[in-house]
């Protein structure tokens, strides 16, 4: 498995968590080299890992683009959100 499906599957429980949600078994998903293009969105919703990290061969940043920039904050990238100025 590939490092962003990995963290995505660990977030979500495991392979047993995702199984369930996908109705599929856990050994289907432990056989997952990359996330299913049919299983990209819902994965996303699921584990809060950017379809961007899970399958850029499918969904490519824009040249300069971030996946922060993209989601509109930067803490899906792991950065802290900076506060409102008061």
């Amino acid at each position: 498995m590939e490092a962003a499906l990995i963290r995505a599957v660990d977030r979500v429980g495991g392979p047993a968590a995702v199984g369930r949600s996908f109705a599929i078994s856990s050994q289907a998903v432990g056989q997952w080299k990359v996330c299913p293009h049919k299983r990209v969105i819902e994965l996303e919703r699921l584990s809060g890992v950017s379809r961007f990290e899970l399958r850029p061969d499918l969904y490519p940043l824009e040249a300069g683009a971030s996946v922060a920039a993209v989601h509109g904050n930067s803490s899906d990238a792991g950065f802290p959100v900076a506060e409102a100025a008061r």
